[in-house]
């Protein structure tokens, strides 16, 4: 019996299969290593740190509070200095000669140029300084004498070759340096004059960080939780160095221990301390704003032979007492 085999026809291959099959699969990604928990971490803060910076979004005590959780105000007793662990904000006004002669010299030659006519004293942000001060409504006028005015500003402070800073003021923060405090400070003064200024004065030793109205923080609490936000710590381990009424209630405000120094004493006493200058500034006083809030007294115990009602002199083990 004969078969009849069925001649099958050949399909060629279109060229983009072939293309495909002769191409080298691609290997596999190479992931990065998981990180630790604690880089982790630290990656989250950053972003969430960097969220809040700039004075975009307004930034709240207790969300510091979340973010920068402290080991307990108690066991800063228990470590190697009392302060170790405190941040402190300076008035940067109160750490310098005043910068006062310059600042009128600066507005008085604006008012001589645009022949302005002082209405009543303003503080406060440079446009609105201008527009209650002066009147002016105008926004691109505002705008005009603002640049003219840190223009002049800039020239005679450009003839600032030292400055010197109170040795009381220097001695205070090299001790609280020692102690293992940050130190920060904020100031009305442009950035672009802060770091200058904290060189000549030799502050710069000291001062780690620094906030100033270009980072656009909208009042003064904004500006201290900025700085916060800048030294990784929480408000309630904060103090701050005021000279002014208004930003000590605003220091109290954001949840910080306010130091008022200089001025009248009876106009300040809604700060945990004031004094009349840094040298009547002692580190046990810092330490002692803090001895208040720690409900919990320090996790040691000192052995004090206490004669009981006995009579026996058995010691009294539980027996505790504050350095």
């Amino acid at each position: 019996m004969t078969y009849n085999r069925r001649k099958t026809q050949t399909i060629p291959t279109p060229d983009w299969l072939k293309e495909e099959q002769n191409s080298v699969p691609p290997s596999p990604p190479i992931l990065p290593a998981v990180p630790s928990e604690g880089l982790v971490e630290d990656a989250w803060l950053d972003r969430r740190i960097e969220g809040l910076e700039g004075g975009q979004t307004i930034i709240r005590v207790e969300e510091l509070d979340e973010l920068f959780k402290p080991e307990g105000l108690k066991r800063l007793k228990l470590r190697e200095s009392p302060l170790t662990g405190l941040s402190l904000i300076f008035d940067l006004s109160l750490l310098l000669p005043s910068l006062q002669p310059y600042f009128d010299e600066a507005w008085s030659t604006v008012e001589d140029d645009f022949g302005l006519e002082r209405r009543f004293e303003w503080e406060g942000k440079l446009e609105d300084v201008v527009e209650r001060r002066y009147g002016v409504r105008d926004f691109m006028e505002c705008k005009k004498i603002s640049l003219h005015y840190h223009t002049v500003l800039t020239t005679l402070f450009s003839t600032i070759t030292s400055i010197n800073s109170p040795p009381s003021c220097l001695n205070f923060l090299s001790k609280l340096q020692a102690e293992g405090c940050s130190l920060s400070v904020h100031t009305s003064l442009p950035s672009s004059h802060c770091p200058r200024f904290l060189e000549l004065s030799g502050l710069s030793e000291y001062v780690e960080e620094y906030v100033t109205p270009n980072d656009g923080y909208e009042n003064h609490q904004q500006s201290l939780l900025g700085l916060c936000l800048k030294l990784r710590n929480q408000p309630r381990q904060c103090v701050v160095f005021e000279g002014e009424v208004g930003r000590i209630r605003e220091g109290k405000e954001a949840g910080m221990k306010v130091v008022g120094v200089g001025g009248k004493r009876w106009e300040m006493k809604i700060a945990d301390l004031c004094v009349g200058g840094f040298e009547e500034l002692y580190i046990n006083q810092i330490q002692r704003l803090f001895s208040e809030d720690t409900d919990d007294e320090p996790e040691f115990e000192l052995e004090m032979e206490v004669e009981d009602g006995g009579g026996g002199g058995a010691k009294n083990r539980n027996a505790r007492r504050w350095d």
